[in-house]
């Protein structure tokens, strides 16, 4: 913990004052990167759809497998869709 009066590294430094306190980087972003999705509303509508599709999937076997499904069929379909619009994104030079 890195707080400023009860933290480890403040307890620490206090039997070493020459103590230098460095928060890890992964954990200084993950933290960065949660309180940001708490602010921006389309990342809240991202979640609670991502969390109700686990609830709806979670406990059935059969739901799931449609789900399966479906994500196979689509994922079909834009590799279809992809492959004939192949030549969609060349700029010809004039």
């Amino acid at each position: 913990m890195v707080g400023k009066h009860n933290g480890v590294s403040a307890l620490l430094k206090r039997e070493n004052p020459r103590l230098i306190n460095v928060h890890c980087i992964c954990h200084r972003l993950a933290l960065a990167c949660g309180d940001s999705n708490n602010e921006v509303q389309y990342m809240l509508t991202i979640e609670h759809l991502l969390l109700q599709l686990y609830k709806w999937l979670e406990n059935s076997c059969a739901k799931t497998a449609a789900y399966l499904k479906m994500q196979f069929l689509f994922q079909v379909v834009l590799q279809e869709n992809q492959s004939s619009n192949m030549y969609s994104f060349i700029i010809w030079e004039t």
